[in-house]
């Protein structure tokens, strides 16, 4: 079975949360901008979110987006810099 589901962008990452509860495993919230979700997007990331999620960042800027839009926990986002 897959134990993590890895996905970047608002629509993919929202597909790989449902995905991930379904197969009882952790997604990966690859973050690459500050574009924010719609409400209706964002309500249901709150929704699929789980606290054994990842936040990936690449960059401090996008950690705001990866709390706040994706609900990924604060304790759980890593920045990984684009270099």
């Amino acid at each position: 079975s897959c134990g993590i589901v890895h996905a970047a962008g608002i629509k993919a990452t929202l597909a790989a949360r449902v995905v991930a509860r379904h197969l009882d495993a952790r997604a990966l919230v690859h973050v690459h901008d500050r574009n924010r979700p719609s409400a209706v997007v964002r309500s249901l990331h709150r929704l699929f979110a789980s606290p054994t999620d990842l936040g990936l960042c690449v960059a401090n800027a996008v950690r705001d987006v990866a709390v706040n839009a994706y609900h990924v926990r604060p304790d759980r986002v890593r920045v990984v810099p684009n270099s």
